[in-house]
């Protein structure tokens, strides 16, 4: 089972491995959101890119996607940036909170995660 290193219709595009390996299925327009969203949470631009560019339906593996999605991984990551915002003046945080509903919506969301990101390596050193 080799990964790969680019995002094809023949790979599980959270993993990188080859698609037919395991259990899959094509993600429905509810599930490419929720990958969409959980891919913002984690910072993966690159799959949330992939997703909105893609031409066929987007396949994963079944455990993949349920790892991925997980709400106590996502709850994790959450209470993380929630820490960080506390150390933002919260007008200003309040006003980058934007719900996804388009794709320009998700590239202001992109660069606002963007800027968090770069201000909490500073910050925490990671």
């Amino acid at each position: 089972m080799e990964t790969v290193t680019e995002f094809s219709d023949s790979v599980c595009p959270i993993c990188m491995k080859d698609i037919e390996c395991e259990k899959f299925f094509p993600l429905n327009d509810r599930g490419l959101l929720t990958m969409v969203n959980c891919a913002l949470v984690y910072g993966h631009s690159a799959l949330k890119d992939y997703i909105f560019s893609c031409d066929t339906s987007v396949r994963v593996h079944e455990c993949c996607r349920k790892k991925y999605t997980d709400k106590r991984e996502l709850e994790n990551r959450r209470e993380g940036i929630r820490k960080f915002s506390q150390l933002v003046p919260q007008k200003s945080f309040a006003q980058h909170v934007i719900l996804l509903t388009s794709k320009e919506t998700a590239s202001i969301v992109e660069l606002m995660l963007l800027k968090i990101q770069r201000i909490a390596a500073k910050t925490f050193g990671f």
